[in-house]
């Protein structure tokens, strides 16, 4: 049983390093969209 118990351990933990990256790519365009919009503030 131990087998199964590491199995689910491990399907929990790649859920959680999933999200923990699409909050970081999310944070990173969002950051990168307020930059260029305030670029492009700036230009016009």
């Amino acid at each position: 049983n131990m087998i199964g118990n590491t199995e689910a351990w491990t399907y929990e933990l790649n859920i959680f390093h999933i999200l923990v990256v699409y909050v970081g790519v999310s944070f990173l365009c969002f950051e990168l969209f307020k930059k260029n919009e305030d670029l492009y503030k700036k230009e016009k």
